[in-house]
């Protein structure tokens, strides 16, 4: 079964999914508990999946004829191992090409858009540019109604991420605001 990626507010990578990929996180989790992991093989695993996504963004640059959301798509993979390897810059260009991308040869389905953005925002908001990040997160705000519909669940995690932004550029009113309207979806 495919396994699809939803992103939260605090953007950590959920697998939702069942066969192969839950009974891998099944015993990724017992080994854990077993002991049987060492220190560091959770940035080694992070490192080896960034290097693959590199890899594929490269082979689907060098291969005539790889379609634009191909190469976005390579690139969004890119920008998430990115994210979980901490290396933010790499994320933060990765994110921008794709939705460069993207809004160049426009879809009608805009969930990738939001996804671009939200890796974008995200990169902002870690590197303390919450002002930034906040514009970013507007933005995102009116892809995410037109992409999953004003009561999904994914307005109320866009709807709490800017809450987080507000608070910390201290709209503490606009925080509450946002953060109320998000419990009511």
């Amino acid at each position: 079964m495919r396994v699809q990626a939803v992103f939260a507010s605090v953007s950590l990578l959920v697998l939702i999914g069942t066969g192969a990929a839950s009974s891998r996180i099944g015993v990724d989790a017992r080994a854990g508990a077993a002991g049987l992991r060492r220190p560091g093989d959770d940035e080694l695993a992070a490192r080896l999946e960034l290097n693959r996504a590199e890899c594929a963004v490269a082979r689907n640059e060098s291969v005539p004829g790889t379609s634009p959301s191909d190469l976005a798509w390579s690139l969004e993979v890119l920008a998430q191992n990115a994210w979980v390897a901490g290396e933010y810059e790499v994320e933060r260009r990765a994110a921008e090409r794709a939705l460069a991308i993207r809004e160049a040869s426009p879809s009608p389905d805009d969930r990738p858009v939001a996804r671009d953005l939200h890796f974008i925002s995200e990169v902002l908001r870690a590197e303390g540019d919450y002002g930034a990040a906040l514009q970013v997160r507007e933005r995102i705000g009116a892809v995410v109604r037109r992409a999953y519909g004003a009561d999904d669940i994914e307005m109320a995690v866009h709807l709490h991420a800017m809450s987080v932004l507000k608070d910390a550029i201290g709209d503490v009113a606009g925080a509450i605001d946002r953060h109320a309207t998000a419990a009511l979806r």
